[in-house]
C-alpha cells in the first residue's frame, strides 16, 4: 500500500482526497435530472437547506450544466477570495489538477484557461476554507451507565399504523432507539430485555420517485431515535440517586444538536416530528422539562 503523503495534508484530508470528493460530485449522473436550479437555490443546495430529494436533483445539474456548475464554481470562489492569497497552495494545487485533468469530461473544463481557473476556484474554496464544525453526536462520544435500573414504559405497546407518522417511519425512530439505548447500556442486564421488544432494523424504501426522499427520512429517524435514547437513559440517571455519567457537557451538546435535527426533519417533510426536536433545543436550562419532552418524542414511535 502507498504511503500516506503528510506533508500534503490540509485540515486532516489530503489534496487528493478532496479532488476525488470534485470528481465524484462530476462523475456520478448522466443528464440533470428535474427543473433548472437558479442561483438562489445552488446556494441554499451548498449551504445543506434543501431536502434531499431535491438536493440530488440540483447536484445533477451542477454536475452536468456548465451555467450550473459555473454558478456554484463562482459561489466557492467568492468565499475563498480572502484566502487565494496563499501563491504556494495554488501552485501545488495547479499541479494536482493537471494530473487528472484529463480525467475530467466536462465541458466547462474542456477549455484549458476558464476550466483551469474555475477548478482551481472550486478547489480552494474546499481546500483553503476553514472546516465547518463537526455535528455532535452521542456516537463520537459515547458515555455508558452500568447498573442503571431499566425503565422503558412502552413495553406493552404494539406499534400502530396511523398516528403522526408512518408504520415504516416509526420502525425507523425505533430502530434509532434501539441504537441509543444499545450504545449507553450495552446491553445490560434488564436492557437486553427491553431491547427485545424494539424494532432495531428499519424498513427498506421501496423502488419509485420518492426513494430518495425516503431514504432520508429513515437517516433523520434513525438520528433522531438515537439521540432521544441516550437523552432518555441520561434522564434516567438524572432522577437517581446514583452517581452522574452524563456530565454538564453532555447536556449542552445534546441541547444544541437537537437544533440541526430539526432543521434536517424539517427539511425531508417530517415537519410534524421536527416540533418535538426545536422544543428540545429551547430548553437547555431546564433538565426535567427536557426529560418530559423526550418521552413525549419517543410516544410517536408507537
Amino acid at each position: 500500500m502507498a504511503e500516506r503523503d503528510d506533508n500534503n495534508i490540509e485540515n486532516g484530508y489530503t489534496a487528493e482526497e478532496r479532488l476525488t470528493a470534485i470528481l465524484a460530485l462530476l462523475a456520478d449522473s448522466e443528464a440533470p435530472i428535474g427543473l433548472r436550479p437558479d442561483l438562489k437555490e445552488i446556494q441554499d443546495w451548498h449551504r445543506g437547506k434543501l431536502n434531499a430529494s431535491r438536493a440530488a436533483e440540483v447536484k445533477t445539474h451542477v454536475a452536468r450544466d456548465p451555467d450550473c456548475f459555473q454558478m456554484w464554481s463562482d459561489l466557492l470562489a467568492a468565499q475563498a477570495s480572502a484566502e487565494a492569497s496563499q501563491p504556494k497552495k495554488i501552485k501545488r494545487l495547479e499541479k494536482l489538477f493537471e494530473k487528472i485533468k484529463s480525467r475530467l469530461k466536462f465541458p466547462v473544463l474542456a477549455k484549458t484557461s476558464a476550466g483551469l481557473a474555475t477548478a482551481v476556484a472550486v478547489l480552494l474554496a474546499i481546500i483553503l476554507l476553514p472546516e465547518q464544525q463537526m455535528e455532535w453526536s452521542p456516537s463520537d462520544n459515547p458515555i455508558i451507565v452500568a447498573d442503571l435500573q431499566a425503565e422503558w414504559p412502552y413495553l406493552a405497546r404494539t406499534t400502530r399504523s396511523e398516528g403522526t407518522l408512518t408504520y415504516n417511519q416509526k420502525i425507523a425512530l425505533q430502530a434509532g432507539l434501539s441504537q441509543g439505548i444499545l450504545l449507553s447500556t450495552q446491553g445490560q442486564r434488564e436492557w437486553a430485555q427491553v431491547l427485545e421488544y424494539i424494532h432495531d432494523t428499519p424498513k427498506s424504501c421501496a423502488k419509485s420517485d420518492k426513494r430518495s426522499l425516503c431514504e432520508a427520512q429513515t437517516q433523520a429517524l434513525l438520528k433522531t431515535g438515537l439521540h432521544a435514547s441516550v437523552l432518555y437513559v441520561a434522564c434516567l440517571e438524572y432522577t437517581s440517586a446514583k452517581t452522574k455519567s452524563f456530565t454538564d457537557e453532555f447536556w449542552v451538546n445534546q441541547t444544541m444538536a437537537w437544533k440541526s435535527i430539526g432543521d434536517e426533519l424539517n427539511n425531508n417533510e417530517l415537519k410534524p416530528i421536527s416540533k418535538y426536536a426545536f422544543t428540545l433545543n429551547g430548553l437547555r436550562d431546564d433538565r426535567a422539562a427536557q426529560c418530559r419532552a423526550v418521552r413525549e418524542l419517543i410516544n410517536l414511535a408507537y
